[in-house]
């Protein structure tokens, strides 16, 4: 009976594919904050490695008392003067990244598991929990924020100061001031700890949430979302948001980041890539002693902050009952 081992025809590239059908199932099934709808893809400047996002303004509304000849009003016959269509734009640079598997050739012999799968798909949610992480940290660090009622800033904000309805309900508010649009469905979305999940649920005064398990088409249901409240839909996440020891006598602070639609922007120079190299397939290993797998990719995400397009998200940074050990 014939064997299949690492030096069968091929067996490399079996392994490359099974990581890159690991790494599309995760993206799909796993990834938190690169939700449908919730970023824009950024577009390459030539010759650079910087991705540039373009942001038309609107036009100003005047209100007041009309008088003719000054905008929008018209004086009879007189056309009104022309202005200029304002361009505004996001621009940011990308990285690369990737990471590397060996397995000995004693280790597979050996094993009774298949490493050759096992650490495609480590390779592959490895590639998938990079890219997450990332934008977490690039959205954690925008500047759209406001801090719960009774802080001035995250360092005044105590275990005492938790998420409630009361604070989702002026988020959402603040949100509609700002004209911050709702995604098609008539919703926010917001990135939440489960430990803040825990403290809103706890909130006798939400009468309104809606958990996930009963929605009417629970087959539409976002990665990650786990219920409903005040047009809102919340997703659970522990990457991005809590800043440890961030608060009033080293509280934790957490950070609820509420969004509307292409707040973000993400774009890739290299799109993620899988390898796998057999024992001996280079004078690195002249006796065939170790195969590898891995990863690589290069990428850049920013928040989009042009005057035309954005913020088009609003942080909530507050305390919680939990402390994180």
């Amino acid at each position: 009976m014939a064997t299949v081992n690492t030096a069968t025809t091929n067996f490399d590239r079996t392994v490359t594919a099974l990581v890159l059908a690991t790494i599309r199932e995760n993206l799909r099934n796993r990834l938190v904050w690169m939700q449908d709808g919730a970023y824009i893809p950024g577009h390459l400047i030539p010759g650079t490695n910087l991705i540039r996002h373009i942001a038309y303004g609107d036009m100003s509304v005047v209100a007041g008392t009309p008088t003719p000849g000054t905008p929008p009003w018209l004086n009879e016959g007189v056309p009104p003067t022309e202005e200029a269509l304002t361009i505004y734009y996001d621009e940011y640079g990308v990285n690369q990244a990737g990471r590397l598997i060996a397995i000995t050739d004693v280790a597979m012999a050996e094993s009774p598991h298949a490493l050759a799968s096992v650490a495609a798909e480590r390779a592959a949610f490895n590639a998938l929990a990079t890219i997450d992480l990332a934008i977490a940290g690039v959205v954690g660090a925008s500047t759209a924020v406001r801090y719960v009622t009774g802080a001035a800033a995250r360092i005044n904000i105590t275990t005492a100061m938790k998420l409630t309805g009361d604070e989702v309900r002026r988020t959402v508010s603040a949100m509609k001031v700002a004209n911050i649009p709702t995604f098609p469905d008539g919703n926010y979305r917001a990135m939440i700890h489960p430990n803040a999940t825990y403290d809103l649920q706890s909130d006798t005064a939400v009468g309104g949430w809606l958990e996930a398990s009963k929605y009417a088409a629970p087959d539409q249901l976002l990665s990650g979302e786990i219920g409903r409240y005040f047009g809102v839909r919340f997703i659970e996440s522990n990457l991005g948001t809590v800043f440890l020891d961030a608060g009033a006598t080293s509280a934790d602070v957490y950070n609820t980041t509420f969004y509307g639609p292409e707040y973000f922007a993400f774009g890739d120079l290299q799109s993620v890539t899988a390898y796998m190299q057999s024992p001996g397939g280079d004078h690195a290993d002249p006796l065939a002693q170790k195969a590898q797998v891995g990863w690589k990719a290069m990428w850049g995400a920013k928040v989009l902050t042009a005057t035309g397009t954005g913020p088009r998200l609003l942080r909530l940074e507050h305390g919680g009952t939990i402390v994180i050990p």
